[in-house]
This record gives structure tokens, C-alpha cells and sequence, in this order.
């Protein structure tokens, strides 16, 4: 009797403790995702409202891409797909029809992720994606994606928040703002990535010959999986909008980026995806916007965040000029 009443004991102490760190874990998320909610995501992974079954009139748009589409530096009101959604809802171009727009945007996205996300996110059920792209952020692993690599999304489908908040609170320590400290990450990530391509050591600095294959095995990474995911989606009759993002590489852009390799390679890889999306010209269900030169070229705080990310403002000019591409894509669904 004594030695069963010790293993119940045991037990009892063991699921206690369980208990204990499992509600403080959730506390710790709660109040992660108290602070933040403006200005990151909801704990299925995408910022906005949590969609649930899709209405019979209702048409869903998944904005996919990295920090821009995710809205770095603004709130959730101000980022172009809910501004886009918002002005898509007053031109009413599919009448009896509600649009939403569901903004999967990622910091710190790759390439690779994209089609990731529409696969892990098909349970929303879109009828057309966005795609705000135009340069390789690097990796050619699902691996490296924020919301593929975390265990507890691909298993429930919910995105703790906590992990992210604690570690954006030690770059405001560590380098005196977030943005630095995610510039310093992306660098390092991409030395490091850059020397296994070549196989050097990513403490010595690679040769010419060497970064121009760098560079272009990081163009063709990144091409694959841009036509990957066109070409799948329009398998699934999903209409696209692939949108040329706001060009880098002018030169107020320069001065304020710091950093002219980068500028330069951001360049060449717009100019060339250009050229290899051409394929997809006559196909009824694509379509391209080019926002390179929506802002004439010149960096402002007047729409800018930094050198590279839209405002409020900024983000509702993009808004502005996807209206007649979507709603002509849109005609298309109602088809």
C-alpha cells in the first residue's frame, strides 16, 4: 500500500509541476500577445483578425511576403493589405461578394516560405494570392522559415508570439532598437549562408569570382521558388499578382542603406525576375504591378519607416494602385 500510494504520489507531483509550467507558459504568451497586438501577429501566425470558415459570399486574398507585407514598423490597420482590403470594400467590385484580405507576411521571409505558407494556411481556402516580392532573402530551407521551423505551429497550428517578443526586448538592449538587431542577424546569416555556397570560411572575405557565384546560385535559389509557387498556384486556378516591389537601388536609397553589394544585388535580382516572370504574360490568371517606381525613387519619411519599409502612408499608395489589377483578377473568380 505504501509503495503504490508513493507512485501516485509521484505521479500526482509530476502532472502537478506539468500543470504549473504549462499555465505559466501560457501566461507568459498572454501577456506577450497583450503587448504586441497591434503590431505582430494573432497566435495562428498572421496579423489581423482569426478567420474562421469561409462565408458563401465571401472571396479571400492571401498577401504573401516578408517584412513590407507583414507591416514592419506600423500597426495592423496600416499595412497594405488591410488598407487594400479596406479600399477594395468601397469600389465593391464583386457586388453581393465580402473581401477579405488575409495578410500572411513574415519578417525576415524568404523566398522559399512563400509557397510554404500558402500550403500550411490552404485551410483559409483563398480564391487569389498577392505576392510583394523582387529579391532573395536568402535560404533555400523550409527550415529557416519563422512558421515552418516552429514545432508548435506545424503540429497545432497555433504561433506562440512569446519567443519573438523576449528576443526583440534583448536586441532594444543589445543594440538600442530592433531593427539593428535583425540587420545584424540577416548579415550574419547571409555570410554564413554565402561561404557554405563557395565553401570558404565565413570569417574571411570571398573573392570576386567567388561572390559572383554566390550571387547567381542566390538569384536561381530564388527564382525556383518564386515559379514554383506561381506555377502551382495557378495550377489550383488561383489567380496571382506578383508585385515588382519598390526598387532599392537609387540613389538616396544608397546613402541610406549603407551598404552598396546589397543595393546592387537587390538590383540585378528585380531587374532579372523581371524578365523570367515574362513566361507567365499570356496566362488569363496572372498579373503584374510594378511599385519600383511608386515613390519616384527617393526614400522620405513622408512614406518610409527606413530605407526600405512603407509607412502608413507609404502603404496606402501601394494600396492605391493594386486596386484595378486585384479587381481585375477578381472578375475572373466570379467566373
Amino acid at each position: 500500500m505504501t509503495r503504490r500510494y508513493s507512485t501516485w504520489l509521484k505521479v500526482a507531483v509530476a502532472l502537478g509541476s506539468a500543470g504549473i509550467g504549462l499555465a505559466g507558459v501560457v501566461w507568459v504568451e498572454h501577456l506577450a500577445s497583450q503587448a504586441v497586438r497591434d503590431t505582430a501577429w494573432n497566435s495562428r501566425g498572421y496579423r489581423g483578425a482569426i478567420l474562421g470558415a469561409k462565408d458563401a459570399n465571401e472571396v479571400r486574398i492571401v498577401a504573401l511576403g516578408a517584412s513590407t507585407t507583414f507591416g514592419y514598423g506600423v500597426l495592423a490597420a496600416e499595412t497594405y493589405p488591410t488598407q487594400l482590403e479596406r479600399r477594395l470594400r468601397e469600389v465593391d467590385p464583386l457586388p453581393g461578394t465580402s473581401i477579405t484580405l488575409v495578410n500572411l507576411g513574415m519578417l525576415d521571409s524568404k523566398a522559399v516560405c512563400l509557397e510554404a505558407d500558402l500550403r500550411d494556411y490552404g485551410y483559409l481556402e483563398p480564391d487569389m494570392i498577392i505576392v510583394y516580392s523582387g529579391y532573395n532573402g536568402g535560404g533555400t530551407d523550409e527550415k529557416q522559415c519563422r512558421r515552418q521551423a516552429s514545432p508548435v505551429f506545424q503540429a497545432l497550428k497555433f504561433f506562440p508570439i512569446a519567443p519573438i517578443v523576449l528576443l526583440e526586448k534583448w536586441y532594444v538592449i543589445r543594440y538600442g532598437n530592433v531593427g539593428e538587431g535583425y540587420a545584424r542577424r540577416q548579415k550574419r546569416l547571409a555570410a554564413s549562408m554565402r561561404s557554405e555556397n563557395v565553401g570558404a570560411s565565413s570569417s574571411s572575405p570571398l573573392s570576386a569570382e567567388q561572390m559572383s557565384l554566390v550571387r547567381e546560385k542566390e538569384y536561381e535559389d530564388y527564382k525556383r521558388s518564386v515559379l514554383h509557387l506561381v506555377d502551382t498556384a495557378l495550377g489550383r486556378d488561383l489567380p496571382v499578382l506578383f508585385v515588382y516591389q519598390v526598387d532599392l537601388a537609387r540613389p538616396s536609397v544608397r546613402r541610406l542603406a549603407g551598404d552598396r553589394n546589397l543595393v546592387a544585388d537587390h538590383q540585378s535580382q528585380q531587374q532579372r525576375i523581371r524578365q523570367d516572370l515574362r513566361r507567365y504574360e499570356n496566362h488569363r490568371l496572372f498579373r503584374t504591378t510594378d511599385a519600383g517606381e511608386l515613390f519616384g525613387g527617393e526614400v522620405t519619411p513622408e512614406y518610409f519607416v527606413d530605407w526600405m519599409h512603407l509607412n502608413g502612408k507609404g502603404n496606402d499608395r501601394l494600396a492605391e494602385i493594386l486596386v484595378d489589377p486585384v479587381a481585375d483578377l477578381l472578375a475572373l473568380v466570379s467566373q
